[in-house]
């Protein structure tokens, strides 16, 4: 990411962590995807996990943070775990996650090369 895009994210979590501190009781699920979408353009894979996991405690289904976990685990390099979430996401037929979408996302175009991946998006599309 170029500086300008980093400090923008860097600038983002800290506000959004700022206002979490201040009010917890404000702190929904816009909130945390913002936050674990933030983290994960900044590489904290941890930080990234909890906020998408945290997500995942208050509604087991959301394909949006199943839909985090698999680029987060892609950026990784753990191909086995950002399939199953890629799986997950797409056996739910949510809407927005179309094959355009993935194979343009920067984190899961990083394994575009694997089998596994290549395997999930023919039978799903």
């Amino acid at each position: 990411l170029l500086q300008y895009e980093l400090e923008q994210y860097q600038g983002a979590v800290s506000g959004l962590e700022k206002a979490r501190e201040l009010n917890p009781q404000m702190v929904g699920r816009d909130m945390l995807m913002a936050l674990g979408n933030a983290n994960l353009q900044l590489n904290a894979w941890d930080k990234s996990q909890s906020y998408f996991e945290e997500i995942l405690e208050l509604d087991q289904d959301s394909h949006q943070a199943k839909f985090g976990l698999s680029r987060l685990y892609a950026g990784k390099g753990q191909a086995t775990e950002a399939n199953q979430y890629l799986e997950e996401v797409l056996a739910s037929g949510a809407q927005g996650y179309s094959l355009d979408k993935i194979k343009k996302d920067p984190f899961l175009k990083l394994l575009k090369k694997d089998p596994g991946q290549k395997a999930l998006l023919a039978k799903y599309f």
